[in-house]
């Protein structure tokens, strides 16, 4: 197997497991190069304070952080280089979010 495929399978497996507890997974595609992303979440569940939390990384530019049932997000570059408030799609278990697109 190939580590592209093994990532993929424990990102699948961490996904599905946190989809069980109706939480959305939130990973982004760090195309700004900002040394580490953070991601402010609230509205819906326990959201964060100011700049939020550390994303964790996964490789190749990828981070993740589980947003809970929060319905709103904002990431940035430990309080700076932000993006807009953003909507985090509702009723799915994880979503991407790369060059200013879901």
């Amino acid at each position: 197997m190939t580590s592209y495929f093994i990532k993929f399978m424990l990102l699948l497996m961490v996904t599905l497991s946190i989809s069980q507890a109706n939480a959305t997974v939130v990973y982004y595609k760090n195309t700004n190069n900002w040394e580490t992303p953070t991601a402010h979440i609230w509205n819906g569940g326990e959201g964060t304070n100011w700049p939020g939390k550390a994303m964790t990384s996964l490789g190749d530019g990828w981070y993740s952080i589980d947003a809970g049932s929060n319905k709103n997000i904002q990431f940035n570059n430990k309080g700076s280089n932000q993006t807009k408030d953003l909507q985090i799609p509702q009723n799915v278990s994880a979503t991407a979010y790369v060059d200013g697109n879901w």
